[in-house]
This record gives C-alpha cells, structure tokens and sequence, in this order.
C-alpha cells in the first residue's frame, strides 16, 4: 500500500514562484470591452426603439416628467442602446438606468430599491413593461402599471391581466 503525503509545499526545497507568462493578463488588467459595444460606437449596431418612442420622451420632459430604464440588460448596454437608436439619440431624456444590480425584474422588492434610489414614492411612478409578471411586482411595490401590448403577430391578443392596457406610447401622457 502506498503511503500517503502531506498536502501543502513540498519538503525536499523551495518552491519557484509563479510568474505570468509574459504578455498574459493579469487581475490588474481591465477587462476588454464587450465586443456589441465597439459595434455600437462604430455604428455598426443600432438600438431599435418604435417610431412612438422619440415624441413620448419629449412630450414627457415638456411636462416635466423624468424616465428612467430597468432592464435585464447592463447598465452599459442600456446606455449604448439608447445614445445609438434608429431614431437618433435617445440618452439626453433618460434620467436614470437600472439592472438587475437592484435585484430580479419579477421582485417587487427591486421595485422598492428603485423608488428609494430616486427619492420618489412608489405611487409617484408609472411601470411601463410588456411583461405581466413584471408589472406585478412593481404593482406589489406600489407603483402604478401599464401593459404595452404592441401590435403584431405574437402580441395580437394581450394577456388577461390586472393592468391598464396601452398599445403605443401616444396613449401615455398624451
């Protein structure tokens, strides 16, 4: 039977330190950027937002109404998206991005986190998703909802649901 040896640096001389490779990463070095980001500055990507989108956001800052963003997409991603749309420069209206750093898009708790982040009541915001079961959790944290159900092959029909149903963005704040 084969004896047994101790774990941990060997006994019979030194152990050579490691080094890097030369020309390797190492945990100082910053990551490289996501590569839809250099499409997105080259502009090679847009962000595609409907055609309604460009006149509710200035409609809504003229009223003097802030939007803000949550979405499971990075807050980089998001950013982006919005200052390389279809319909030009969207970033100059959005007040404020969040992701899911603030918890599950279904929780309401990251609801919560959102209206403390902006100082602003529960009841004071209005959710607009295409989701129901987001929609509910931001209704559970006290915010007011509506339902975006686009017209189109997959969302002829919305879903029964507990929530004002909207089919484009002139109908908010008109």
């Amino acid at each position: 039977m084969p004896r047994s040896r101790p774990c941990g640096p060997s006994t019979r001389g030194r152990a050579r330190p490691i080094r890097p490779r030369p020309g390797a990463r190492t945990t100082t070095s910053p990551p490289p950027p996501p590569i839809w980001e250099e499409g997105y500055l080259t502009g090679e990507l847009r962000g595609e937002v409907y055609a309604d989108v460009p006149p509710a956001l200035k409609r809504w800052r003229a009223q003097g109404r802030e939007t803000c963003i949550f979405s499971s997409g990075s807050v980089l991603a998001q950013r982006l998206l919005f200052a390389h749309t279809n319909q030009g420069d969207l970033s100059g209206f959005i007040r404020e991005y969040f992701d899911t750093a603030v918890g599950a898009k279904k929780a309401p708790s990251s609801y919560a986190r959102i209206a403390a982040a902006l100082g602003v009541v529960p009841d004071g915001i209005l959710f607009i998703s295409d989701v129901v079961a987001e929609l509910d959790a931001a209704s559970s944290a006290g915010m007011q909802t509506l339902l975006c159900a686009r017209a189109g092959p997959a969302e002829a029909t919305p879903p029964a649901c507990d929530h004002l149903v909207i089919t484009t963005f002139d109908q908010v704040f008109p």
